[in-house]
């Protein structure tokens, strides 16, 4: 089951977080693990102070949704490890059937933190029944918080992006490149050659290897120019986002993506 909000009462929560937001001190952002969360808000009323909370704890909220369906369809593209399912603890049902809903969907690599406004120990093990790996709440101590976090994170070390990837991603499923939230303007064909280009990140990628990537992968012959050209052009449009520099020409031996 879903729980719509209207998205008006979002932006207007949304705006509200962008002036209050407060600087938290680096040690105790860095005491806790680095986790990327897409915010699955069920009371936007909380918004700001969810986000502010989030992000004193160390989690990077990178994303915010109001429908479970499309909390499932960011993880992916944005790159998130974690969804943390927000809103209020008397409304217990609803809750646990969207952390049930989202767990369903997401798979168990994704971690689910369940954060609630108010205290209700009871409710807790209904949470955790119905998929979330943790719950975290206003009564509990920033202490407890930060060491249940810590335990998840460990958890899901495995499946945390490097650094070098948490800004620029491949989203094989939709077949798009993205900066952020930016979506780049690739067709099929240059995002293949893309994709060649990063999965092989700092290996020279050699003309041939272009060459025979385009004829098994997409059943087309193209020459070597024609691969020249749309590195060229390829580099054109990641310079719109400050990125061409990670496309270098290897000279005499073909191209090489620089991950670094």
């Amino acid at each position: 089951m879903c729980i719509l909000i209207p998205m008006h009462l979002l932006l207007k929560a949304a705006g509200s977080l962008r002036k209050d937001l407060r600087v938290f001190d680096d040690a105790a952002v860095s005491s806790a693990p680095q986790m990327r969360s897409v915010l699955l808000v069920n009371d936007a009323g909380h918004l700001a102070a969810m986000h502010e909370t989030l992000t004193g704890l160390g989690v990077d909220v990178v994303h915010t949704s109001a429908t479970a369906r499309d909390c499932v369809k960011g993880i992916a593209r944005i790159g998130a490890n974690t969804v943390t399912v927000a809103g209020d603890a008397r409304k217990a049902d609803s809750l646990a059937a969207i952390i049930q809903d989202v767990r369903h969907s997401a798979g168990q690599h994704i971690g689910i933190i369940a954060y609630m406004n108010g205290q209700d120990e009871f409710n807790e093990g209904r949470f955790i029944c119905s998929g979330a790996d943790l719950v975290l709440h206003a009564g509990l101590d920033l202490g407890t918080q930060r060491a249940r976090l810590a335990a998840l994170g460990r958890r899901l070390a495995r499946y945390m992006r490097a650094d070098t990837y948490r800004e620029f991603y491949l989203d094989m499923q939709s077949q798009k490149a993205y900066y952020y939230d930016y979506a780049l303007a690739l067709s099929g064909r240059y995002f293949e050659l893309l994709k060649l280009l990063v999965t092989k990140a700092d290996t020279v990628v050699s003309l041939e290897d272009c060459v025979a990537m385009f004829h098994t992968q997409l059943g087309i012959r193209v020459q070597s120019i024609t691969v020249v050209t749309m590195v060229h052009r390829l580099r054109s449009e990641l310079g719109t986002i400050g990125l061409s520099h990670k496309l270098r020409t290897i000279r005499h031996k073909g191209y090489l993506w620089d991950s670094a």
